[in-house]
């Protein structure tokens, strides 16, 4: 090879990487995945993983025991991806302020909800030194803090962090709308790559009747995402009779008797069900303002189950195609 090519080499790799967004760095601990932020003007966005992935649904949160993580950033990041109407038309020049009688048109509307949705941003995604650059009051008589007791981040409620300063707002919303929105936007692009995610669903159910030794197994509650802790309105969208059956019905968790009485299950014992699955924008469900709703369908037929939220102890499987059901 050339030395000029040689020497070319790490320059091209420099420009690659220059060019490349950073998207998930997972930590050592495989319990966790990062995405690493764009700027040191923003705190990274970390999630709780299960096998690699991103961990939606019931997440387990045991304060001094498992990592932090800021699921709330990572649902209004992806939201922006995904609102764009709404930041077309966002007034960059002035702050909307909201009608309450009904009168406002839907471009003013529009613009008020925009910039609601990317205060919550600012508040969850930029570090404390730029916090203070744009909403801490200019004659603040102590520190700002943006952090409460229990390490979770405030929302703040004004442009400027003062209520009562207009002027104080305006600098303050226009600052941050030139130096931070275009940035904030590209970054919100790099998620749902091909509008779509592959990530665990898991959802919390509970054994519905005691041990069945005719059935040689337990039957259980089907649901699936009955909640949602890191992404809003996620729900689940069945393709065949099986799946339907899934939030319809109880299902046969086969375990023989011996490891039956190992695991002394009771009648309504808590237990975990682990999807992996698809996650995709819900076109047809109706948005809510700057919320965007999702929906999941199986990437995998195979089901995993577990007696512990943080899915540690797995006590078996079902498959979707062999069902075995009662009501």
């Amino acid at each position: 090879m050339p030395k000029h090519t040689t020497a070319l080499i790490p320059m091209l790799c420099l420009l690659l990487a220059w060019h490349t967004p950073t998207l998930i760095a997972q930590s050592a601990d495989n319990n966790t995945i990062t995405f690493k932020a764009p700027s040191e003007k923003y705190v990274d966005i970390v999630l709780q993983s299960h096998d690699g992935l991103i961990r939606l649904g019931d997440i387990y949160y045991h304060r001094g025991v498992t990592l932090p993580t800021n699921p709330q950033a990572f649902n209004a990041l992806v939201n922006m991806k995904y609102i764009t109407e709404l930041y077309v038309d966002m007034d960059q020049t002035k702050i909307t302020k909201r009608v309450y009688n009904g009168t406002t048109d839907k471009k003013s509307e529009n613009s008020n909800k925009a910039q609601d949705h990317l205060l919550r941003l600012a508040s969850l995604l930029c570090t404390e030194t730029e916090l203070n650059k744009y909403f801490c009051p200019e004659n603040a008589k102590k520190p700002c803090t943006f952090i409460d007791t229990y390490g979770r981040r405030k929302p703040i409620g004004f442009w400027g962090g003062d209520r009562g300063n207009e002027f104080a707002q305006l600098r303050s919303y226009k600052a941050f709308v030139k130096d931070h929105l275009s940035e904030l936007q590209d970054w919100s692009k790099t998620f749902f790559e091909n509008d779509e995610l592959i990530a665990y669903v898991v959802s919390m159910s509970s054994v519905a009747d005691t041990y069945d030794f005719q059935k040689k197994g337990y039957w259980i509650s089907g649901a699936m995402a009955g909640s949602s802790q890191v992404i809003d309105y996620l729900s689940f969208v069945p393709y065949d009779e099986n799946q339907r059956n899934l939030n319809q019905r109880k299902l046969l968790l086969s375990i023989e008797p011996a490891k039956a009485k190992e695991l002394k299950l009771q009648k309504r014992s808590p237990i975990f069900i682990v999807a992996k699955a698809k996650i995709y924008p819900d076109e047809k469900t109706p948005r809510s303002g700057a919320r965007v709703p999702f929906a999941f369908e199986l990437e995998n037929p195979v089901l995993e189950i577990y007696k512990d939220i943080q899915l540690t102890q797995k006590i078996g499987e079902i498959s979707v195609d062999n069902l075995i059901t009662k009501y």
